[in-house]
Protein backbone atom coordinates (compact mmCIF):
# COMPACT_ATOMS: atom_id res chain seq x y z
CA UNK A 1 0.00 0.00 0.00
CA UNK A 2 2.63 2.38 0.66
CA UNK A 3 3.89 2.16 -2.97
CA UNK A 4 0.92 4.58 -3.78
CA UNK A 5 3.13 7.16 -1.69
CA UNK A 6 6.23 5.67 -2.72
CA UNK A 7 6.42 6.21 -6.17
CA UNK A 8 4.90 9.47 -7.26
CA UNK A 9 7.24 10.87 -4.03
CA UNK A 10 10.52 9.43 -5.18
CA UNK A 11 9.72 10.52 -9.25
CA UNK A 12 9.21 14.13 -7.87
CA UNK A 13 12.29 14.26 -5.70
CA UNK A 14 14.61 12.50 -8.45
CA UNK A 15 12.91 14.47 -11.26
CA UNK A 16 13.76 17.88 -9.09
CA UNK A 17 17.29 16.46 -8.31
CA UNK A 18 17.92 15.71 -12.04
CA UNK A 19 16.64 19.39 -12.95
CA UNK A 20 19.17 21.14 -10.49
CA UNK A 21 21.72 19.77 -13.58
CA UNK A 22 23.08 22.43 -15.80
CA UNK A 23 22.39 19.86 -18.53
CA UNK A 24 18.76 18.93 -17.92
CA UNK A 25 18.10 22.42 -17.18
CA UNK A 26 19.25 23.34 -20.71
CA UNK A 27 17.68 19.81 -22.20
CA UNK A 28 14.18 21.18 -20.85
CA UNK A 29 14.56 25.00 -21.60
CA UNK A 30 14.15 26.43 -17.98
CA UNK A 31 15.82 28.55 -16.25
CA UNK A 32 18.05 27.27 -13.32
CA UNK A 33 16.91 27.80 -9.44
CA UNK A 34 18.69 26.75 -6.42
CA UNK A 35 15.50 25.64 -4.98
CA UNK A 36 15.14 22.34 -7.03
CA UNK A 37 18.23 20.70 -5.18
CA UNK A 38 17.19 20.39 -1.42
CA UNK A 39 13.31 20.34 -2.70
CA UNK A 40 14.39 16.89 -4.52
CA UNK A 41 16.05 15.58 -1.56
CA UNK A 42 13.10 16.32 1.13
CA UNK A 43 10.94 14.29 -1.23
CA UNK A 44 13.80 11.56 -1.66
CA UNK A 45 13.45 12.02 2.30
CA UNK A 46 9.66 12.24 2.36
CA UNK A 47 9.35 8.86 0.06
CA UNK A 48 11.75 6.71 2.50
CA UNK A 49 9.65 7.96 5.29
CA UNK A 50 6.51 6.57 3.47
CA UNK A 51 8.20 3.34 3.05
CA UNK A 52 9.37 2.86 6.75
CA UNK A 53 5.55 3.21 8.02
CA UNK A 54 5.06 -0.05 6.79
CA UNK A 55 4.39 -3.00 8.95
CA UNK A 56 7.75 -4.15 8.92
CA UNK A 57 9.75 -1.24 8.02
CA UNK A 58 12.62 -3.67 6.80
CA UNK A 59 10.73 -5.22 3.81
CA UNK A 60 9.98 -1.34 3.40
CA UNK A 61 13.44 -0.58 2.89
CA UNK A 62 13.76 -2.79 0.16
CA UNK A 63 10.90 -1.50 -1.55
CA UNK A 64 12.01 1.25 -1.48
CA UNK A 65 15.26 0.65 -3.04
CA UNK A 66 13.40 -0.81 -6.06
CA UNK A 67 11.06 1.56 -6.01
CA UNK A 68 13.77 4.51 -6.44
CA UNK A 69 15.49 2.56 -9.54
CA UNK A 70 11.75 2.17 -11.46
CA UNK A 71 11.09 6.42 -10.59
CA UNK A 72 14.71 7.08 -12.05
CA UNK A 73 13.75 5.13 -15.41
CA UNK A 74 9.94 7.22 -15.48
CA UNK A 75 12.65 9.94 -15.06
CA UNK A 76 14.94 8.87 -17.58
CA UNK A 77 11.66 8.47 -20.12
CA UNK A 78 10.61 11.30 -19.58
CA UNK A 79 13.82 13.60 -19.80
CA UNK A 80 14.54 11.44 -23.14
CA UNK A 81 10.85 11.66 -24.72
CA UNK A 82 9.25 14.88 -23.21
CA UNK A 83 11.72 17.02 -21.05
CA UNK A 84 10.15 20.18 -20.96
CA UNK A 85 7.47 18.10 -19.00
CA UNK A 86 9.43 16.70 -16.55
CA UNK A 87 8.69 19.27 -14.12
CA UNK A 88 5.18 19.05 -14.20
CA UNK A 89 5.17 15.34 -14.11
CA UNK A 90 6.81 16.03 -11.08
CA UNK A 91 4.15 18.92 -9.09
CA UNK A 92 1.85 16.19 -10.20
CA UNK A 93 3.58 13.44 -8.85
CA UNK A 94 4.25 15.82 -5.75
CA UNK A 95 0.63 16.11 -5.16
CA UNK A 96 -0.37 12.37 -5.95
CA UNK A 97 2.25 11.25 -3.29
CA UNK A 98 0.81 13.13 -0.65
CA UNK A 99 -2.78 12.42 -1.30
CA UNK A 100 -1.58 8.72 -1.43
CA UNK A 101 0.15 9.44 1.87
CA UNK A 102 -2.83 10.88 3.34
CA UNK A 103 -5.08 7.89 2.28
CA UNK A 104 -2.49 5.67 3.58
CA UNK A 105 -2.56 6.97 6.94
CA UNK A 106 -6.48 7.24 7.25
CA UNK A 107 -6.91 3.46 6.44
Amino acid sequence: MTAIATLPLAFSGLALLSLSMDRHVRQAAMRRHGVRRPAGWLLLALSLAAALVSDNWRFGLVEWTGIIAAAAALVVLVLVYRPRALLGAAVAGTALGLAGWAYACLR
